[in-house]
């Protein structure tokens, strides 16, 4: 099956687990029992019970926003209840809502804050100034290792304010025992020498982390500007370049890149940080969030982006993480909220409107459209014109997304994405789509090849071409050969060993198609295409009761008034002949 990659949608299985790691957060869940024990005997109260119940069933479900809320509910009703008030305090951390959190832990006495309260309540001491109130709280916490680590991080900083240095410096270098989370710990603990002044701590911290494999754009950034200023911009200008790909942020490290280039000139390292404090706290407590955000196991780092933003606001890149979080746990809202605050100028500001966009444009097409539209005529870069292109051909504006990927192939040609911001693959590949969506399959054969040459290892790119050619019946061995490689490359995609059923299937191979449709339902169990192809392999293995079932499912699942009527004929009156061998294609 070929599926159309554009527009690019953000929910990937990295973040689509995220709060369901509030296991990792909140051992003692238990889903009916929240308490772990006999929650009838301990609520006398059914209302408490009934809030306590729901915040369970709430956290289950991946919702944080409203287990907070209801196991505030709870907590309000019998404000004794620990395990209520640890489970709010987290689930509002889960969520990213600071504000609440430290509403909810200011209420109480201090004998009462568990270990997650006194980190929101240090972090608000730290960003006041009151910065011995920061090591009293967080003399004796008990968190998990990197929220541990982010805790030490805090202490660290407040250390420095005290003029405690040799201690801060010990407290930011005790590691977590997280490879990845640690690696990215570096460029914190490098941020930390530079505002001491300890230059060489400096470069050898940021090396450390650079050279361990961290690119947590926030710490590469830091690095490539430390360099910058210490005369090494060619060094600066190399890390940039490598790193942009890798990193979560290539359009910020790019323009990062350019504007060092621009200068003539670079600029003197800065005689004392006292006046950056906030921003080098922020960068500090920042990257070790990014790290976090890339080890989907370790829970939601939305507490501890929302915690950084507070001590520097201009690092766009916590709210765009932010946001793609939100958006994969089901809190749209938020998520269009955070991508909303990212300036229009900003470096990522045109990505944080594509997000937008398609956020938008999943529930309410023309508003999606409109968006991009919008940024597209105001800002007629790249990036907004291939937003737009994809769309276009989302709602079946071929004609207009075609055109405007023949005016970016003709700007870009095959330039390097790390010169354009863009993949030249993904404009021949982008272009093809709007083929397909005009019937133009040799024209779209043709893009689809280009990218591949482009592309060569990329396995959309593999399934989409394998599956152009299956479907049209043309060099099917051809097509089986990009198809199985495609497979190798992501065997869990229910898109792609739908393909690589579909040409068995052309082929004639009826078995080994069922084998494979069957596996593609199961990973893909809501598509009406995998369906329809799965009916039609039933019905040539004389299955045909099963054949209608599937097709009777695709004729429901399916939007498009002529894939009804088409799946529709079939439940009627079952497949025609296969096309006979001499009417394959070779092109």
């Amino acid at each position: 099956m070929q599926k159309t990659r554009y527009p690019k949608l953000i929910k990937t299985t990295i973040f689509g687990a995220i709060f369901s790691l509030s296991l990792t957060l909140l051992p003692q869940m238990a889903l009916a029992r929240p308490h772990g024990g006999n929650v009838l005997l301990e609520h006398g109260d059914g209302r408490e019970y009934a809030a306590a119940i729901t915040g369970s069933y709430a956290q289950a479900l991946g919702d944080p926003i409203m287990a907070a809320r209801a196991y505030e509910r709870a907590w309000e009703r019998n404000k004794s209840d620990e395990i209520m008030f640890s489970r709010m305090v987290q689930s509002y951390l889960i969520a990213g809502d600071l504000d609440n959190a430290i509403r909810v832990s200011r209420a109480v006495d201090a004998g009462f804050l568990t270990s997650e309260a006194k980190m929101v309540l240090a972090a608000d001491a730290l960003i006041n100034g009151r910065n011995a109130e920061v090591n009293s709280l967080l003399a004796q916490i008990n968190l998990p290792a990197v929220r541990a680590l982010y805790a030490r991080q805090l202490q660290a900083w407040a250390l420095v304010m005290e003029r405690k240095k040799d201690e801060a410096i010990a407290m930011a270098a005790r590691p977590s025992g997280n490879r990845a989370v640690d690696k990215n710990a570096n460029y914190s603990r490098a941020l930390l020498y530079q505002y001491l002044g300890d230059e060489d701590g400096a470069l050898t911290a940021f090396s450390t982390a650079y050279d361990a494999g961290a690119r947590a754009s926030i710490g590469v950034v830091a690095y490539a500007r430390f360099l910058n200023t210490h005369r090494q911009k060619d060094k600066a200008i190399e890390i940039l370049n490598e790193a942009g790909p890798q990193s979560d942020a290539p359009g910020w490290l790019l323009e990062v890149r350019n504007e060092i280039m621009a200068q003539s000139r670079a600029p003197r390292a800065a005689r004392g940080n006292a006046g950056n404090f906030k921003s080098f706290v922020g960068q500090s407590l920042g990257a070790i969030a990014l790290g976090i955000s890339g080890e989907s196991r370790l829970g939601s780092p939305l507490g501890e982006m929302a915690i950084a933003s507070r001590f520097d606001g201009d690092l766009d890149i916590l709210d765009m993480q932010s946001a793609r979080i939100l958006y994969a746990i089901g809190n749209e809202a938020s998520a269009i909220a955070k991508l909303s605050q990212i300036p229009a100028n900003s470096a990522l500001g045109d990505v944080a409107n594509t997000l937008r966009s398609n956020i938008v444009f999943e529930d309410d097409k023309p508003a999606g459209e409109a968006i991009a539209l919008a940024a597209a005529t105001a800002r007629p870069n790249p990036a907004n014109r291939y937003n737009l292109a994809a769309l276009y051909i989302a709602q079946n504006k071929n004609i207009e997304g075609q055109r405007i990927f023949d005016d970016l192939i003709a700007q870009i040609g095959d330039k390097k994405a790390v010169d354009t911001g863009l993949e030249p693959s993904a404009l021949y590949f982008g272009r093809a789509n709007a083929y397909i969506g005009q019937e133009k399959i040799d024209e779209a054969i043709a893009d689809f090849r280009k990218a591949l040459t482009l592309d060569p290892e990329n396995p959309h790119i593999m399934n989409s071409l394998g599956y152009t050619l299956a479907d049209n019946n043309r060099n099917l061995d051809e097509a089986l050969g990009y198809l199985n490689e495609a497979t190798r490359l992501e065997p869990r995609s229910g898109y792609i060993v739908d393909s690589l059923g579909w040409v068995l299937f052309r082929l004639g191979r009826f078995p080994e198609a069922l084998d494979k449709l069957e596996a593609a339902i199961a990973l893909s169990p809501s598509s009406a295409t995998v369906a329809e192809h799965l009916g039609d392999v039933y019905w040539r293995t004389n299955r045909e009761v099963e054949a209608r079932l599937e097709w009777q499912k695709a004729a429901t699942a399916f939007e498009k008034a002529d894939d009804k009527a088409r799946v529709t004929a079939k439940v009627a009156n079952g497949l025609p002949a296969l096309p006979a061998t001499a009417n394959i294609v070779t092109n």
